[in-house]
């Protein structure tokens, strides 16, 4: 798993930013002696913070909301996934009727293309 000083140097951005963020919550890497160890979540979640403050142009004080925001997409897109399963486990005749009442995409898992 990445240090924070592989962090710095893979993303060039400051310790100061990256301390910042674990402080705010951001980023929840763990901590490892005196320094940080992040696995591929908090990688990607950098950057995702930095795309949305440099290329977005994103104020800081959004970044909080923007972030809830795409956490709780996530989730429901994981529940959607456990939803989507539980019924591809349900006899035919009650999956056809349920696909029939709720739309043909309304249960798929959302990997599918519309």
């Amino acid at each position: 798993m990445p240090t924070l000083d592989d962090i710095l140097g893979q993303f060039q951005i400051s310790r100061t930013e990256v301390t910042m963020w674990i402080e705010e919550g951001w980023i929840e890497p763990e901590r490892e002696g005196e320094s940080f160890v992040f696995d591929d979540a908090d990688t990607a979640r950098v950057g995702l913070i930095l795309e949305l403050r440099r290329d977005l142009e994103i104020d800081e004080s959004a970044i909080p909301v923007v972030l809830s925001l795409l956490d709780q997409l996530h989730a429901a897109r994981a529940a959607l996934k456990k939803i989507a399963a539980a019924v591809a486990e349900l006899p035919p005749e009650t999956r056809d009727r349920l696909t029939g009442v709720l739309g043909e995409h309304a249960i798929s898992d959302g990997d599918e293309q519309p």
